[in-house]
């Protein structure tokens, strides 16, 4: 069983691989003539991928990408396709058609072992990250985008779920393919639709039963100058709420130091305060928050300090109930230098401390008490590669 794993495991990650070395070449056809550079809009969420430019007089209506990464984070986190960049209903957001990157990162975590309350064991955790995403076909009007991600959990523990009594799993591997698409329509109003398939386990695509799948839409209307409608419907079998969300939200974007994402299920905000320091917030249903303040020090460095509060699920092959699944919230601190290699590449280096670990076995979050295991606090270490081609 142990070899099953693995070779899930290894597959996944060969997949991703390939997809990482195949598509930038074929994204690159079919050509479209480059769109006169726009002003350049807030960071991202403080961490552009190449040296930050001084600011700039605000962007004309078809700017590139103002909706902050935060935002994205949260929207994709509502349609349960986290599949880093280009992954769900945060990529069908930007205002700005037919000019998508290839975008790919690939990231590592290490949680040195801590005590498992209520067991004379401990746990230690090695988690994995891969995702990729690039156009297959766009031009001034029309977007169609492929993605892909790898999440992987190893633990070496011996503890027991305690109300099953069976072993705490070995891995725990979530593998996503999706798609997306985007059309202009005349009167700058944009459309788009996004899905993904895959499968979230501690044996991948076992059986039916542990199989994924999301859907998302939604219309951009724009308002004023740069200001924008959004409205959305998102719908995941492996999310905090597994029916479909509707959601509306305003953008607001009163200067280019400030932006905003406010509505529900979802809200975001960007600030500069000065030119060097970024702060950002986001929000999403029901515990997703991620918050950030980001330092330049230089041109290629920067610094920053973070809080985010996270959760996974997967179907675990051996559950008592097939609609069960086992869920893993966690909330972080990290302090974390990013560093600019080059004008496509950025490499992120964090250190913090990790809390509230535990992880149960039910359908929704009342189920809190079935197989429940508290990991101990302690510290951590990440290191993540972001490539744009």
């Amino acid at each position: 069983m142990t070899a099953v794993r693995l070779n899930c495991r290894v597959a996944s990650l060969a997949i991703g691989l390939a997809l990482f070395a195949y598509l930038p070449a074929f994204a690159q056809a079919p050509p479209i003539p480059p769109p006169p550079p726009d002003p350049a809009p807030l960071p991202l969420d403080g961490v552009p991928i190449a040296a930050e430019p001084p600011p700039a007089p605000p962007p004309a209506p078809n700017a590139s990408e103002p909706v902050s990464k935060p935002a994205a984070e949260a929207f994709s986190s509502l349609g349960g396709f986290g599949a880093g960049p280009g992954g769900g209903i945060g990529a069908l957001l930007s205002p700005t058609i037919g000019n998508m990157p290839v975008r790919a990162s690939l990231g590592f975590y290490w949680f040195p072992s801590e005590p498992v309350k209520y067991q004379s064991t401990s746990l230690a955790e090695y988690r994995e990250d891969f995702s990729i995403s690039a156009p297959v076909w766009q031009d001034n009007r029309n977007e169609w985008s492929i993605s892909a991600g790898v999440h992987s959990d190893e633990f070496h523990t011996s503890a027991i779920l305690p109300n099953t009594l069976q072993a705490f799993p070995d891995d725990l591997i979530d593998v996503r393919f999706g798609t997306a698409y985007r059309h202009e329509f005349d009167n700058d109003w944009i459309a788009g639709i996004g899905g993904s398939f895959g499968s979230a386990s501690d044996q991948p695509f076992h059986s039916v039963n542990e199989l994924t799948g999301s859907l998302n839409a939604f219309l951009r209307v724009p308002s004023f100058d740069r200001d924008a409608w959004l409205f959305t419907i998102s719908y995941s079998t492996n999310s905090q709420i597994n029916i479909p969300i509707p959601g509306v939200a305003y953008l607001w974007i009163p200067s280019d130091y400030f932006q905003a994402v406010i509505g529900f299920p979802f809200a975001s905000a960007n600030y500069m305060p000065t030119d060097d320091l970024t702060l950002s917030v986001s929000y999403a249903l029901l515990t997703t928050v991620h918050a950030r303040a980001t330092y330049r020090l230089a041109p290629p460095l920067r610094v920053y300090a973070a809080f985010d509060w996270d959760n996974e699920s997967y179907f675990r092959v051996g559950r008592e109930d097939d609609r069960d699944r086992f869920f893993y919230y966690e909330k972080r601190l990290s302090a974390g230098v990013l560093y600019t290699l080059g004008p496509n590449v950025n490499f992120d280096f964090s250190a913090g401390y990790a809390f509230n670990r535990y992880f149960f076995e039910g359908q929704t979050l009342s189920d809190d008490h079935n197989n429940r295991i508290d990991v101990g606090d302690g510290p951590y270490l990440a290191a993540k590669l972001q490539f744009r081609y």
